[in-house]
C-alpha cells in the first residue's frame, strides 16, 4: 500500500525555491585573478583606443610607444561598472583619444595587458580601480 503524504502548497514552494538556488550556484561562479602578477607593477603612458563600460569588466585597450620608439597595444582590465562607480568612475570618464598614463599589475605570461590599478586623465584627476586593492597598491 501506498501512504498518501500531505505536503502544503508553502512546502512545494520553499523546496522549488531551494532547489533552483542550489542549481544557479555555477551562475555566481568568477573567472580568477590569477593570470596577473600582483606582486609587480608598471608604468605605461598612451593613447585610449577603446573604452568599454561593459559587464563583467570595463576595458580598455591603449596604444603605447616604448622608450625605442616601438608602438603597441595593451588591454587593461578593471572592474564591473558598479565597482569603479564606487571607485569614483562615470562612464564618462575615459574616452578613446584621451592621452592617459596607467599603473597596472601585468599579465604572469608576459603579453601586453593587465589589471588596471590607476589611471590618471589628461586633466590631471587620478581613478582607482580594483587593481589597485591587490598586492602592491600605492607603489
Amino acid at each position: 500500500m501506498y501512504k498518501i503524504v500531505n505536503i502544503s502548497k508553502r512546502s512545494l514552494k520553499l523546496a522549488a525555491i531551494g532547489g533552483g538556488l542550489v542549481l544557479c550556484g555555477p551562475l555566481q561562479a568568477h573567472h580568477s585573478v590569477a593570470a596577473y602578477d600582483f606582486n609587480k607593477t608598471v608604468q605605461l603612458k598612451g593613447t585610449v583606443k577603446v573604452f568599454q563600460w561593459t559587464n563583467p569588466h570595463c576595458w580598455i585597450e591603449l596604444a603605447v610607444t616604448d622608450s625605442q620608439g616601438r608602438s603597441g597595444n595593451w588591454t587593461l582590465e578593471s572592474g564591473t561598472p558598479n565597482v569603479n562607480k564606487r571607485m569614483g568612475w562615470t562612464g564618462t570618464d575615459v574616452k578613446p583619444g584621451d592621452k592617459v598614463d596607467v599603473v597596472i599589475h601585468p599579465k604572469r605570461d608576459g603579453s601586453s595587458a593587465g589589471a588596471l590599478m590607476t589611471i590618471r586623465l589628461a586633466n590631471g584627476k587620478t581613478l582607482m580601480a580594483p587593481g589597485s586593492l591587490f598586492g602592491k597598491a600605492g607603489q
